[in-house]
């Protein structure tokens, strides 16, 4: 790896054009990365180095590298001390570590400076990001014999849509996820137009808190299969122990209707969870405890479900 560098910033010295007065100090010697004063760093944007002057026996044995990756031959400058990197590809958004390196005659490798790029899009949040993924279908009748009544429309479209999207910072992060399904006709009580399900996720340091439909907690006898509308909150280490506290509904829902449907005692369970990961190997021992706390429907029926039966609410803890 080494001759390897060697023999880039050789090729390079001379497409560098860092001339370089012979009396120049080849000792303790010091880059300077040029940052324009309030300016964001963008994915293309170039990387400006300014190169006290230098002999040729140091040019030829300096190398620059992105992210440990030697991008000597990528240098280009105009004069002996302005060194341009021009990235021939944008740079992913978060932070880069840039290092010039100088390999010295005697084998050893001097580091004579190290940046970190924060690429970014603006002052305010790091990265942005919204994903949408639509399907629309469509049909139509040429033909009414022989039609019950009332007779449908000629013309009907159902479609579905998902849409994604995510906000980043340094010290936090959000992310959305909502799913729509559209039909041109009304199909029982539900709307032309109705809400799928939906997570909107928001993390700072250990703290997580998420509303919309989730999963909360591992599988276990207290808790199968629960994915319910509702909201959570807590605190984690990055071990992977944490603590979640929480409230969902405790039957089904979809659509836009009761919001997050935590606004119903009568069909609410809350609840908290603590996981804990004792060992060195997280994943070799997994501890846990829940408690909750539910009412609801009884099984045999609901009444936002349409299904007949007892709708009397039955409760309990676990």
């Amino acid at each position: 790896m080494k001759n390897k560098a060697i023999a880039c910033a050789l090729s390079c010295a001379g497409l560098l054009g860092l001339g370089a007065t012979a009396s120049a100090q080849s000792t303790g010697w010091q880059p300077t990365l040029v940052v324009a004063e309030g300016k964001i760093r963008s994915p293309s944007d170039p990387v400006h180095l300014l190169l006290p002057p230098l002999p040729v026996t140091v040019l030829q044995n300096i190398a620059l590298e992105l992210d440990n990756v030697d991008v000597t031959g990528l240098v280009s400058t105009t004069d002996g001390r302005d060194a341009v990197f021009m990235p021939p590809q944008p740079l992913a958004y978060g932070e880069h570590s840039l290092r010039l390196v100088e390999h010295a005659a005697d084998g050893r490798i001097i580091e004579r400076g190290t940046w970190t790029l924060d690429v970014r899009k603006s002052a305010l949040f790091r990265d942005a990001s919204v994903q949408a993924d639509i399907t629309l279908n469509g049909s139509t009748r040429i033909a009414d014999e022989n039609l019950p009544k009332p007779t449908p429309s000629r013309n009907q479209a159902n479609g579905a849509a998902q849409f994604k999207g995510a906000l980043v910072s340094d010290r936090w992060r959000t992310e959305a996820r909502m799913d729509l399904v559209g039909n041109s006709q009304r199909v029982q009580q539900a709307d032309k137009l109705d809400l799928g399900q939906f997570l909107l996720t928001a993390e700072t340091g250990p703290l997580v808190a998420q509303a919309g439909d989730q999963v909360v907690g591992p599988e276990s006898l207290v808790m199968q299969n629960f994915n319910r509308r509702g909201v959570s909150a807590g605190v984690r280490s990055q071990g992977g122990s944490s603590v979640t506290a929480f409230a969902m509904r405790t039957s089904g829902l979809t659509g836009f209707n009761q919001g997050l449907g935590v606004g119903d005692e009568e069909n609410r369970t809350e609840g908290v969870i603590a996981t804990a990961r004792p060992l060195a190997d997280p994943e070799a021992l997994v501890l846990w405890a829940t408690y909750l706390t539910a009412e609801g429907p009884d099984q045999a029926g609901s009444p936002d479900s349409g299904i007949a039966g007892d709708t009397s609410a039955t409760n309990g803890n676990a």
